[in-house]
């Protein structure tokens, strides 16, 4: 099990392997990336549940449409929370909404057949790989932004070059 945590927090991180989202100008980045692994924690153990629900109701059709329900429910009331504790009246709801990490977990989930506890392990896991690695984007970004680069190579380009750099490092790990 410790294998599975660690790994799904460097070696397999789901942001470089499986989905790219990234903002790399913005402050908010830091919020939205912990609202995200919140939003992302809290889903993948709901949709667990509902999946196994489902499963033995023999209606396994309903997941897709239960767990984008599930994860826009979930997303409004941690956003709202948020909203409600720090004041902050930026909309950042849809850049958590729509983060394809939070359905991309649920669905890896319950398709590899995992038993709750590890099935809790990877939730966290790659949660806690993603907060971690948009954490380190924006830092990345702020200290390039100091760096002579290439105007045609400044924002996104360099960031993209650097994480592909760095995926393909951690993926000969």
């Amino acid at each position: 099990m410790i294998e599975l945590f660690i790994g799904s927090i460097f070696l397999s991180n789901i942001l470089f392997t499986k989905y790219l989202g990234i903002r790399v100008d913005k402050k908010d980045n830091l919020y939205i990336s912990l609202l995200t692994t919140i939003v992302t924690i809290i889903t993948g153990i709901l949709n667990y549940l509902t999946y196994k629900l489902l499963n033995s109701l023999n209606a396994i059709y309903l997941r897709n449409i239960i767990f984008i329900l599930t994860i826009t429910i979930v997303s409004s009331l941690v956003v709202m929370i948020y909203k409600m504790i720090t004041k902050n009246d930026n909309d950042i709801l849809p850049m958590v909404v729509s983060n394809s990490i939070i359905l991309g977990v649920s669905l890896i989930v319950t398709n590899s057949g995992y038993s709750f506890i590890y099935a809790l392990t990877y939730i966290v896991g790659v949660s806690i790989g993603y907060m971690l690695i948009m954490t380190f984007i924006y830092y990345l970004g702020l200290e390039l932004n100091k760096r002579k680069v290439l105007i045609s190579f400044r924002g996104y380009p360099i960031i993209l070059i650097v994480l592909g750099i760095l995926s393909m490092i951690l993926g000969r790990l």
